[in-house]
């Protein structure tokens, strides 16, 4: 079955990482009729693509780096075509990607929601097909999961990513099993590699972006206020993080000013109240000893 599909993607100064991910939807393209939207978030020096002429590549340049979720949604928006699949630069296409995409199965559940997701290099995913409601999603969340998007009905029921750095994929995905389920199919279609130079999840990372992780941690509480009770000990979770990044990035009286603005108090643990009672600095150290990492500097 021949397929028509959108491939975004967001791409910043790595332009050798790009041409390989555009080599890897040359390969997959076979019969599928495919554009490819390139949205370079303000490189310098900016994006040139030659050579893929096949690949009918429409190139956005944004002129300053906004991040990759304003990349991706003006990109979704662009897409001229239905099914959309956002591809990070850094990541490839498998070979059968677009064929996997095409099968019934894919289809069908593409007709009633706005997403669903498939496994790549790195998923571990226990069953061909999973569903997963929120308490699932919450309980045991798939890792690694890429989605399909049926544009249509994603701008439809107003789905965007977040105006976040850091965490944006989340909070979509935490919306989207709060509002629909998520919906996995375990066929790989994406190589995931790790030879960019930054790792979100690596800890000084963490320690540098404290301000930004901060902001996603309050995102997700306000998403789940309503359910608080039902999902508590997740609920604390994010508050917690939610003080250890405030105490990092030196925010502590706007997190107390947002905790009891948001009648948040009652739920606070007990740590995480302890942890304003200890300096920046020696937070700092803790959070390094947590995550197995000691080798972060004053």
């Amino acid at each position: 079955m021949s397929l028509t599909i959108s491939v975004v993607i967001p791409t910043w100064n790595r332009p050798l990482l790009l041409e390989r991910a555009l080599q890897s939807i040359r390969k997959a393209k076979k019969n599928h009729e495919i554009e490819v939207i390139v949205v370079d978030n303000a490189s310098n020096p900016p994006v040139v693509i030659s050579g893929f002429e096949d690949l009918n590549i429409n190139l956005l340049r944004l002129e300053q780096n906004y991040g990759p979720s304003i990349a991706r949604n003006l990109g979704i928006q662009k897409a001229k075509y239905n099914l959309v699949f956002p591809l990070d630069d850094d990541d490839e296409l498998t070979e059968d990607a677009l064929d996997i995409f095409s099968c019934e199965q894919s289809i069908t559940y593409l007709n009633k929601i706005p997403v669903v997701f498939f496994a790549c290099t790195t998923s571990k995913l226990q069953q061909n097909i999973e569903i997963y409601d929120l308490e699932d999603y919450i309980n045991d969340p798939p890792q690694e999961v890429k989605p399909l998007i049926n544009k249509f009905l994603f701008l439809k029921k107003g789905l965007a990513y977040p105006n976040f750095r850091i965490g944006a994929e989340s909070l979509l995905w935490l919306r989207v099993a709060k509002e629909f389920d998520i919906i996995t199919i375990d066929q790989v279609v994406t190589t995931v590699h790790h030879d960019a130079q930054l790792r979100l999840t690596d800890t000084k990372n963490q320690i540098d972006r404290a301000s930004e992780y901060m902001d996603f941690q309050k995102e997700a509480i306000l998403l789940l206020m309503d359910k608080r009770k039902k999902f508590l000990e997740f609920y604390q979770k994010k508050i917690l993080g939610y003080l250890t990044y405030a105490v990092l990035s030196k925010r502590k009286l706007e997190a107390l000013k947002f905790l009891r603005g948001k009648s948040v108090r009652r739920d606070v643990p007990i740590r995480g109240m302890f942890l304003f009672l200890i300096p920046s600095y020696l937070c700092i150290k803790l959070f390094c000893l947590y995550r197995g990492w000691g080798k972060y500097r004053l």
